[in-house]
């Protein structure tokens, strides 16, 4: 569904306890910034942290299996770096896309996905239009995701996603917040790094020692 009417009915602005956010969009560029050397675009924590929730939630592969386009698609993390760098909204819609997500695996827990790149911007484009009071037209969030879906498949997209979620869309500030800190906390960045530094200590430790063969 392409038009953000629907959406406003089930805004998070009908309850006091709702979250609000306010963006003006500015138009989309055709593409990646040449400018630009950072590949994360000043956004690597954060797109770092998307890319390992969604991959970690549905299994899926870091670079799409199955795509039409000609080039090598970007990473997830790179996808959703540009993203955030592209459409500039708050931080909060961007926790609220993964909180959408999440929502998702609860209702369909056996669900896998073939594509993060999708799932992401299905959840970012929606909760862009439950949060903000106004966003990007789904032509322009074809830009925003790097030409890598037709704007008949991004309105596709959107619209199976609300139907699994049950349009059940509405966002509170409590639960938003606790959702954050909670992603923080399995996924960020520290984590994951003492993570791998125990790993790697256990197979160290457990690990025999060999004696070298001479031949």
């Amino acid at each position: 569904m392409s038009s953000s009417s629907r959406f406003k009915s089930t805004s998070p602005s009908t309850s006091p306890k709702g979250v609000k956010a306010s963006a003006t969009p500015p138009a989309p560029a055709s593409g990646p910034s040449s400018l630009s050397t950072d590949p994360y675009y000043g956004h690597e924590g954060t797109s770092v942290l998307c890319a390992r929730f969604i991959t970690a939630l549905f299994q899926c592969p870091n670079i799409p299996i199955e795509t039409k386009q000609r080039v090598r698609p970007p990473t997830l993390a790179h996808f959703v770096a540009y993203a955030l760098f592209r459409t500039r909204l708050p931080s909060i819609v961007t926790f609220a896309a993964l909180l959408l997500l999440q929502r998702l695996k609860t209702r369909m827990p056996a669900v896998r996905g073939s594509s993060g790149h999708r799932l992401f911007i299905s959840a970012f484009l929606i909760a862009s239009k439950v949060l903000c009071d106004d966003t990007y037209s789904n032509q322009s969030w074809g830009i925003v995701a790097q030409k890598m879906f037709a704007l008949k498949e991004l309105n596709q997209m959107e619209r199976e996603m609300c139907g699994y979620l049950e349009w059940n869309l509405n966002i509170l500030g409590e639960e938003i917040i606790e959702f954050e800190a909670s992603v923080r906390a399995y996924h960020g960045a520290e984590v994951v790094a003492k993570a791998s530094s125990s790993a790697s200590s256990a197979t160290q430790f457990l690990l025999p020692m060999v004696k070298p063969y001479n031949v």
